[in-house]
């Protein structure tokens, strides 16, 4: 009985072929071995990318816009799924081998619901779809696709500063009228980092530097509130058009936007600091 072999574009038989190798034509014999170590050479390079983490260095639209991320975003590939990590929320992706160093990420990503990420992150999170193909070496992974999505091998210095410092973060949104609608974080050194989008004295993404004392005794303030011991949210959803107001201490958050039950040391805080960004000239004091 022949033993049979199975190649993507050959199939040969022990009998009838390998046995008879002196009928071989050296050229099919080249062809074959290029042919094996071509398909090794791939599954190879795949594999190599299960288990890697990459943060994003650079988008390249299809109109050949470039795009640099101002924090750090990262994806992880795991053996059927990408997982990226946005300002806040993180993702999930399925995504199938194609071809030879290609990948089709799903239109099928999940992510968590957390407010807000940048509109960078979000761009990522928008472009992370359809067909790419692989270039990859030690220190770069390269998607090519509609877009290009350029990432270098992560590394432990690829953190947030909220992932190890001790910080306290405001956000404001809308509402029917003219409330600012910005972000800012304190670090406990009285560095600050500040983007205001409307009805602010200055848009975009700013810097400060705060007296630490100052900041200290906002967190200091924080930390007797205790954030975990409060409601997460404060509001009463019969009632619209009212601003949300996010104030949010080492990774924990409440939301106030109602503000009738809100304990009165939590309300006081964030009018101090909201003070610090009318201070620093980002927004108008009303």
């Amino acid at each position: 009985m022949s033993h049979v072999y199975f190649l993507p574009f050959l199939r040969l038989t022990y009998e009838s072929e390998i046995v008879k190798m002196k009928n071989w034509n050296p050229g099919l014999l080249i062809t074959l071995l290029a042919m094996i170590a071509f398909m090794t050479s791939c599954d190879d390079k795949l594999e190599k990318m299960i288990g890697t983490k990459w943060t994003l260095e650079q988008i390249t639209t299809e109109h050949g816009q470039d795009l640099y991320p101002d924090d750090y975003y990262s994806v992880e590939i795991q053996e059927k799924n990408l997982l990226v990590q946005l300002d806040v929320n993180k993702c999930r992706t399925p995504y199938t081998v194609t071809g030879k160093n290609q990948i089709n990420l799903e239109d099928k990503m999940s992510c968590t619901r957390m407010c807000c990420d940048s509109r960078m992150a979000e761009a990522l999170r928008d472009k992370l779809v359809g067909v790419f193909t692989i270039e990859m070496d030690d220190d770069k992974l390269v998607l090519k696709g509609k877009e290009t999505i350029t990432f270098r091998k992560w590394s432990k210095h690829d953190v947030k500063r909220e992932d190890s410092e001790d910080y306290l973060k405001i956000k404001r949104t809308g509402c029917f009228g003219t409330c600012p609608i910005y972000e800012m974080t304190l670090f406990s050194d009285g560095s600050a980092k500040y983007t205001g989008k409307r009805f602010v004295e200055v848009t975009g993404k700013q810097n400060h530097n705060f007296d630490a004392n100052r900041v200290k005794e906002l967190m200091r303030r924080a930390d007797e509130i205790d954030f975990k011991k409060l409601q997460a949210v404060y509001d009463n959803p019969s009632i619209s058009d009212m601003e949300s107001v996010y104030i949010e201490h080492n990774g924990t958050t409440i939301k106030v936007r109602y503000k009738m039950d809100v304990p009165k040391e939590l309300l006081e805080l964030i009018a101090d600091v909201h003070q610090c960004s009318i201070d620093a000239g980002w927004v108008k004091e009303q």
